[in-house]
């Protein structure tokens, strides 16, 4: 795949009938036709009138292969293991597909192609095994909705976007850290920041509730010090005594 590969667009009238019936119908209003994606790539406004090359329907279908058999060689692990391996790998598939296309992956309409129409099955099989249902509720609105940080799938892409394979892969950080740093700008927008961020969760010493604890004091604090410090990341040694200050602040608070 080249440089400059062009992502379909969901309008937000069929994007809307799509997120209402999977709500409804969970599993059973997850069905795939490779003709209906057909005449969604061929709509009008699916992709945009600049330079590009529109990814064709046979790598659309390809990636769903991959992500189906990702959910299928995990089926037979605990919930939980299933969805460390699930998230990890489908994270990495998303990466990699957008790796030359991370303007587009930007775009709520996309994830809402890439979620609502071409992979609507993985997202209710993601979504149902945090609750044990098959059937999604109204709290699952976010999680269905391109754009929200709660997005079943975005969220995973940003993970690799924002902290790289190293991080990700080492599996060390935790939901309510990905969630903490990823619902910040100044983590979400600043990888280096960020990194950062995560290195000092990583190395507190804290586990379990001390743990979660300690994250979200030293966020809050990463916030409010950024309001009088730069905090430049062509400057990873300026970065690295800022983390080290506020971590010491932190423990203080503990």
């Amino acid at each position: 795949m080249s440089e400059g590969v062009l992502f379909p667009r969901l309008e937000s009238v069929i994007a809307s009938e799509k997120r209402r019936d999977l709500l409804e119908g969970g599993s059973r209003a997850a069905y795939v036709n490779e003709s209906e994606l057909a005449d969604l790539l061929a709509r009008p406004r699916a992709f945009p009138p600049t330079g590009g090359r529109a990814i064709a329907l046979d790598e659309l279908i390809q990636f769903r292969a991959q992500c189906n058999q990702v959910l299928e060689d995990s089926s037979s692990l605990s919930s939980r293991e299933f969805n460390k391996v699930v998230d990890l790998e489908l994270g990495r598939l998303l990466f990699t597909l957008g790796q030359y296309s991370i303007g587009e992956f930007g775009q709520p309409q996309v994830w809402d192609f890439l979620t609502l129409a071409l992979l609507p099955d993985v997202a209710i099989r993601r979504i149902s095994s945090d609750d044990g249902s098959e059937r999604t509720s109204d709290r699952s609105f976010d999680k269905l909705t391109g754009g929200s940080r709660r997005h079943v799938l975005q969220r995973l892409w940003r993970r690799w976007l924002v902290f790289g394979a190293e991080t990700v892969c080492s599996q060390q950080l935790t939901e309510d850290d990905y969630g903490g740093m990823l619902e910040r700008r100044l983590t979400l927008e600043r990888h280096g920041v960020a990194a950062m961020a995560a290195k000092a969760i990583l190395t507190s010493g804290y586990t379990q509730s001390k743990r979660r604890e300690f994250a979200r004091a030293f966020l809050r604090n990463l916030i409010a010090f950024s309001g009088v410090v730069d905090m430049s990341e062509s400057d990873p040694g300026n970065l690295s005594d800022i983390c080290e200050y506020l971590k010491a602040q932190t423990d203080a608070m503990m």
